[in-house]
C-alpha cells in the first residue's frame, strides 16, 4: 500500500479488491472462497498479539484501520456478488460448510 494514501483512496483501494476478490471467486475455485471466508473470521484471534505490542495507542489506531478494511472490502465483494447468482450460491455453500465444523 502507499504510504502516501489518503483516506478516501485507502476505502476505494480496499472497495476494489473487494470487487476482485468476487470476481476470482466467480471464476470457479469453490475451495478458495471458504479459505477466504475462515481467513477474515479468524483474523481478529491472528492479529491480537500485534495490536497488544504496539500499546492501546497503536493498537485501537491499527484495529480501527482494519475495521475500515474489511468495511470496505467486504462491500465491494457484496456488490459483485449482488449482481451474480453464481457467487450467491458459493457464499451458501461456504456458510454450509463452516456450519459443518
Amino acid at each position: 500500500m502507499d504510504a502516501r494514501l489518503n483516506f478516501t483512496g485507502f476505502l476505494r483501494q480496499f472497495f476494489a479488491y473487494g470487487q476482485g476478490g468476487a470476481r476470482f471467486h466467480a471464476s470457479g475455485d469453490n475451495a478458495s472462497f471458504g479459505g477466504s471466508v475462515a481467513f477474515h473470521l479468524q483474523l481478529p484471534r491472528l492479529i491480537g498479539s500485534e495490536l497488544v505490542r504496539n500499546g492501546p495507542r497503536r493498537g485501537v489506531s491499527l484495529l480501527i484501520l482494519l475495521a475500515l478494511w474489511e468495511i470496505a472490502n467486504l462491500a465491494g465483494f457484496l456488490t459483485i456478488m449482488s449482481s451474480r447468482p453464481a457467487l450467491r450460491s458459493l457464499a451458501v455453500k461456504a456458510e454450509q460448510r463452516e456450519n459443518e465444523l
